[in-house]
């Protein structure tokens, strides 16, 4: 998908319960929705199907350039990104997220769920940043419950 799932259903959220960033950057949801969420023939991508995008765009260390939309980070004070290009369309917003019940870093990261988990406390996490060429491989802890935290979703065609 070249858009962040817009979907509204249980354990979806609008950053900081505001419609309109629904409309902006998609719903935000908790790790056991973004495992279920995608529609019939699509699925969340796993760490392996980032990488290979990452591959497909030229590696790791560039693809914050290749995939994220030009507009809407805060990197300066037009909101503009001076280091990306959006090359591939796959326009990379900064929805920021939902940590621990709070609404966090809108306008300065991008976080997206992958369907891997590091093990049975953590899982992987895709993060963008204003300030980064490339993207960040992070990990959040599922010890503080299945419904602490809210990111972006990104589909893959099966």
């Amino acid at each position: 998908m070249a858009q962040n799932l817009n979907y509204e259903t249980a354990n979806s959220f609008c950053y900081n319960d505001n419609p309109d960033f629904c409309v902006k950057y998609g719903h935000l949801y908790t790790r056991d929705v973004a495992h279920s969420i995608c529609p019939t023939g699509w699925h969340l991508p796993s760490k392996d199907e980032w990488n290979v995008l990452f591959t497909i765009v030229g590696g790791e260390y560039i693809a914050g350039v290749m995939l994220k939309s030009p507009n809407g980070w805060s990197s300066n004070s037009s909101n503009t990104c001076n280091n990306c290009s959006d090359k591939y369309s796959f326009s990379i917003l900064p929805a920021g997220g939902k940590i621990l019940g709070s609404y966090s870093f809108e306008s300065d990261y991008a976080y997206f769920w992958s369907s891997t988990d590091y093990d049975n406390s953590t899982s992987y996490i895709v993060e963008f940043n204003d300030n980064s060429v490339g993207h960040d491989r992070v990990s959040f802890d599922n010890t503080f419950g299945s419904n602490s935290g809210a990111f972006s979703v990104r589909c893959v065609m099966n």
